[in-house]
C-alpha cells in the first residue's frame, strides 16, 4: 500500500506544477526543510532505520530511485545517519509537529523539484524491506 500511496504522490506532483507554491503558502511553522537527493552509494554503514535517531536531526534526503525512502542528515556535516520509510520517519517526528510539517513540505517540494532526477523508481508494494543495496 505504501507503494501505491507514493507513486500516487510521484504521479501528482508531475502534474501539478503549482504544487510547490501551494505547499509554501501553507505552511506556518517556518520554511519547508530542504530534501537533497542521496545516492544509494552514500549508504554504506548507515543504519536501517531511524527509531530514535532523529532527536537533533533537521535535515533530510530522498534516495535516488526510491523516493519512498528518506535519509537523515547530520546537522554539522550533512552526512547520513540513518534510512528509514517516510511513514516512519514522519511517526518519529509526531512529537516535533512542527518539523514533521516542514518535513512534509519539503519532502512533496523536492519530488516536484528532482523529478525525473529520482531516477527509475522501484516501488515494491509487497517488500516494505529498507533498501540494501
Amino acid at each position: 500500500m505504501r507503494g501505491f500511496r507514493y507513486s500516487l504522490i510521484v504521479a501528482a506532483l508531475s502534474w501539478c506544477s503549482a504544487c510547490g507554491s501551494a505547499a509554501d503558502e501553507t505552511v506556518e511553522q517556518g520554511d519547508p526543510m530542504t530534501v537533497t537527493l542521496i545516492g544509494q552509494s552514500d549508504l554504506a554503514g548507515v543504519a536501517r532505520g531511524c527509531a530514535g535517531r532523529l532527536a537533533e536531526i533537521e535535515a533530510f534526503g530522498v534516495l535516488e530511485e526510491r523516493p519512498e525512502f528518506l535519509v537523515a542528515l547530520r546537522p554539522d556535516l550533512h552526512s547520513p545517519v540513518c534510512v528509514d520509510t517516510f511513514d516512519a520517519i514522519e511517526a518519529e517526528l509526531a512529537s516535533r509537529p512542527a518539523a514533521a510539517d516542514r518535513l512534509w513540505h519539503g519532502y512533496l517540494t523536492s519530488l516536484q523539484e528532482l523529478g525525473s532526477s529520482l531516477g527509475p523508481t522501484r516501488l515494491d508494494e509487497a517488500s516494505g524491506a529498507l533498501p540494501l543495496d
